[in-house]
């Protein structure tokens, strides 16, 4: 789309702005790139629309954008990031694209030239289909460390509730149950989670973007009910068996009855 095509042809530009561009693509070169940028700041209209409104449009249905200078490059990257409110990649393989590398979201080189400086990943494979890796491997890092979260908050909320039915009995976990539960329960645990590997495939399924998310929440919450209401129910179990006797509350804190080898 040239310069004249977007400003002189008002019918072009209705036709652009109510969507009408069928069969068509709408490619933008640097120049007229820059003019829309300038029409935007001067607060001046295009066809009889406002400025801003016509940079949108474009910037949603514009597939190619060529001969632009890196100031412009990333001042294109910035603009998408606030007119759609998603997370942008960029990937470069020259100097030129430094600028825009640095402010994507997603910053990937693809070549070891300057723009492998400037970029948070750097691919050896001089293509774009190294970002699906990225992508994917990305998801599975994020995945990861959810789990690990999940994982050590339930772990933690475990033994907390053990620990508080055993202090209204003055009880507690002996230190020689305690290194059994962190040598052989915890850490085999942990390394088999973070052995993990990667997805295989890139799925059209978001990570949760916080850890107060609906679906962490809500897995957190169910184990942990699960949990106690598994303690709750051993240790109420083990009241009711003929040989249990209740420890007396004394001043000092025990480690070997029966509340403490069932709670263990």
């Amino acid at each position: 789309m040239s310069g004249e095509e977007i400003y002189g042809n008002t019918d072009y530009t209705k036709d652009v702005m109510d969507g009408r561009i069928e069969n068509k693509e709408i490619v933008i070169t640097g120049t007229v790139f820059q003019e829309l940028i300038d029409l935007k700041t001067d607060g001046q209209n295009i066809s009889g629309y406002r400025s801003q409104d016509v940079l949108n449009v474009i910037l949603k249905d514009c597939r190619v954008y060529a001969r632009m200078s890196p100031t412009q490059k990333a001042m294109l990257i910035q603009l998408l990031q606030d007119s759609s409110g998603e997370m942008i990649g960029m990937c470069g393989d020259g100097a030129n694209d430094c600028n825009a590398l640095k402010v994507a979201d997603v910053g990937l080189s693809l070549s070891s030239s300057e723009a492998s400086i400037a970029a948070p990943f750097t691919s050896t494979v001089e293509d774009i289909s190294s970002l699906v890796n990225l992508l994917r491997i990305g998801r599975s890092s994020l995945d990861l460390s959810y789990l690990l979260f999940k994982y050590m908050l339930v772990y933690s909320s475990m033994e907390f509730t053990s620990v508080i039915i055993l202090y209204f009995h003055t009880s507690n976990i002996s230190d020689t149950q305690l290194m059994f539960i962190d040598m052989f329960c915890a850490v085999p645990m942990t390394i088999f989670l973070s052995s993990l590997n990667e997805k295989k495939r890139l799925e059209p399924r978001f990570p949760p973007s916080s850890l107060l998310s609906p679906s962490i929440l809500l897995s957190l919450i169910g184990q942990m009910i699960l949990m106690g209401l598994s303690i709750l129910g051993i240790y109420f179990t083990l009241r009711r068996q003929g040989f249990f006797e209740m420890n007396e509350k004394s001043g000092d804190i025990e480690d070997e009855n029966h509340e403490v080898t069932t709670i263990f």
